[in-house]
């Protein structure tokens, strides 16, 4: 029986593409054809006569990947705002299912590339949201010049809605280019932001690649945040990570915030630890000082 593609796009991709609101039947539908997508043989160089059906086979589902992303890339333009979105969403869960050991052509890279960076601009912000789960992974932190970073290092800093300043952040790469746009984000104007800027930091950023002016302006900022979801993401979850890397020490930590001149700062941050750990647990973290005869300069020129 031969695949008919042209029957299965009108009957399994254009119904999906005029529904905007969120509709369970829809997300099982696309995870089904992510899921047939990831099913498909990989290429393999055929060792007999017997095996080049298959290798022929395994040609056949990569093309008809490659027809149906481009098939979407066409539609990327439409009027509707629910064609758009939907566009938008199935490359997504496509690109997810594509491992990072394969590659795809550069023309249909340009292609993706392209249309996507232009629904990075669309006016509908859902869209835009699923535009940047769809191009993300076509990030290149080695490139200063990647038009994918440049457009999430734009959309996290300036894009009016939260939910797409949100999503860049979620999902940009991590490099010295966008460290410093990162940190900024803990003084976003949402809490939401706010929050994710405070996780990001602490599950994917050593404190030994922050200034220490950006460490400090980090836990002053989220300490002193005003929405109680940022200040438990830093003192539960970033000061955590930088004392683990410091090997527990408190007065390591101290000596790289700087305590000497910046002792309001870090005074705020032992507070928020005094106040959020048993006294069992902080003589434990300081038993190590416990028994050492040194004066207050002594034992701070020794960290």
């Amino acid at each position: 029986m031969v695949f008919d593609e042209r029957l299965f796009k009108r009957i399994a991709i254009q119904p999906m593409l005029i529904v905007m609101q969120k509709n369970a039947n829809v997300d099982r539908c696309v995870e089904f054809i992510a899921k047939f997508c990831a099913s498909l043989s990989p290429v393999r160089e055929p060792q007999d006569s017997q095996m080049d059906l298959e290798h022929t086979q395994s040609e056949v589902s990569n093309n008809f990947l490659i027809s149906l992303i481009n098939y979407l890339i066409d539609h990327n333009r439409a009027n509707y705002d629910a064609t758009r979105y939907r566009v938008c969403h199935i490359l997504s869960r496509l690109m997810s299912v594509i491992s990072n050991d394969q590659s795809i052509d550069e023309d249909l890279f340009d292609r993706l590339c392209d249309a996507m960076l232009e629904r990075l601009k669309d006016i509908n912000s859902r869209v835009q949201v699923q535009a940047i789960s769809a191009i993300y992974r076509l990030q290149d932190p080695t490139d200063r010049d990647c038009r994918v970073i440049k457009a999430l290092l734009f959309l996290m800093t300036y894009d009016l809605h939260w939910q797409v300043r949100f999503q860049a952040l979620s999902n940009i790469a991590f490099s010295k280019q966008t460290l410093p746009e990162i940190i900024d984000r803990v003084k976003d104007p949402h809490p939401q932001v706010r929050r994710k800027a405070i996780l990001i930091l602490s599950e994917k950023v050593l404190i030994k690649f922050i200034s220490i002016e950006k460490r400090l302006l980090i836990l002053r900022y989220a300490l002193k945040d005003q929405d109680e979801s940022v200040v438990d993401a830093c003192s539960k979850k970033l000061i955590p990570s930088w004392l683990a890397f410091k090997e527990n020490d408190v007065c390591k930590l101290l000596k790289a915030l700087d305590v000497v001149n910046s002792h309001n700062t870090c005074q705020l941050m032992l507070d928020k630890m005094f106040a959020e750990n048993s006294l069992e647990s902080l003589c434990q973290e300081f038993s190590h000082n416990l028994n050492e005869k040194t004066s207050k300069n002594e034992l701070l020129q020794k960290y």
